[in-house]
C-alpha cells in the first residue's frame, strides 16, 4: 500500500498517515482483516453491499469503533476495489463525508459492472 486519502465534504481530498502499512510493520502482519481488528475496524458489509458476480464486492465499509475523540484515525474505511483484485483504502471522518464519498464512488462500481454485463452477454 502506498498512500492512503480520505475524503472531506467541505474541505475535499486530504492524504492520511499510512496507518495501514504502520501497523503492517509494527506486528509484522500481513492479512489485511487482523490489521484492521488490530486498528478496531469493524466490517458493515450489512450496510452498503453491491455484489458483482465478476468484482465481487467492490465497496466496503468498516466503521472504527474508538472514540473518536481520542483517535487520529478516520470514523469510516472504505475498501474500494473497482478493478480486479487492485484494492484501495479511503477514509471518511464523518457521515456526511462518508455519504459524499459514497455519491462519488458508486457510479465508477455501476460502470463496471454495467460494462462487464454487456461483455458477458455479448460473449456468449
Amino acid at each position: 500500500m502506498s498512500e492512503i486519502w480520505s475524503f472531506d465534504y467541505k474541505n475535499g481530498w486530504q492524504r492520511e498517515n499510512d496507518f495501514i502499512d504502520r501497523i503492517v510493520a509494527l506486528h509484522q502482519e500481513d492479512d489485511i482483516s487482523k490489521v484492521l481488528k488490530i486498528l478496531e475496524y469493524n466490517s458493515t458489509s450489512g450496510i452498503y453491499a453491491m455484489n458483482d458476480n465478476i468484482l465481487g464486492d467492490p465497496i466496503k465499509i468498516y466503521v472504527n469503533s474508538r472514540d473518536s475523540k481520542n483517535t487520529t484515525l478516520p470514523k469510516y474505511l472504505i475498501e474500494f476495489s473497482p478493478i480486479g483484485d487492485e484494492v484501495e483504502y479511503l477514509g471518511a471522518r464523518n457521515l456526511p463525508s462518508l455519504i459524499e464519498l459514497l455519491n462519488k464512488l458508486t457510479p465508477l462500481v455501476t460502470a463496471t459492472t454495467v460494462c462487464d454485463y454487456i461483455n458477458d452477454k455479448y460473449a456468449k
